[in-house]
């Protein structure tokens, strides 16, 4: 397949504001007990884990099936998402939650795990605040997130 006509990887980026504490992030009041919390806006990544080796992630970014058909961004988390099984040779193109860029065959990445939203403090590729773990807020303000972020994260 020639890369010339192949897309960049388009990621999914939401944007909150609010205050990390941890792994928790804050959508309406102050980490309680937190003499150091990171308030501000922030990015929402997210990330399918890697079977082997355990531990890491990739956030993809682009989506290639075995007759090279692509889809990027929130097409490609979606059909991923539903789809996995039928394309276990297909490759997955995107990064580590650092910004080191990764390729996977689909077949590499766990969907029976978790997904995992990663925070971060702007848009470009860097280490992760932290692996979001919970979420704090008021009912009015957590219907208003956006859906993957309620998807994978609970709300505590």
């Amino acid at each position: 397949m020639s890369t010339a006509r192949m897309p960049a990887p388009v990621y999914i980026v939401d944007q909150v504001r609010g205050t990390l504490s941890g792994s928790t992030l804050y959508l309406d009041r102050d980490a309680p007990t937190d003499p150091n919390p990171i308030h501000g806006e922030f990015v929402i990544r997210y990330a399918i884990p890697v079977l082997v080796p355990p531990g890491i992630s990739l956030i993809p970014g682009l989506f290639v099936s075995e007759r090279g058909e692509m889809l990027t961004g929130r097409e490609a988390w979606d059909y991923l998402q539903k789809r996995f099984q039928l394309h276990p040779r297909a490759d997955v193109i995107g990064s580590l939650p650092d910004g080191v860029p990764l390729q996977l065959l689909v077949r590499a990445l766990d969907f029976g795990a978790s997904m995992q939203a990663f925070i971060y403090r702007d848009p470009l590729p860097a280490a992760p605040l932290a692996a979001l773990s919970l979420i704090v807020a008021s009912d009015e303000i957590y219907a208003g997130l956006p859906d993957l972020l309620r998807r994978y994260v609970p709300r505590g």
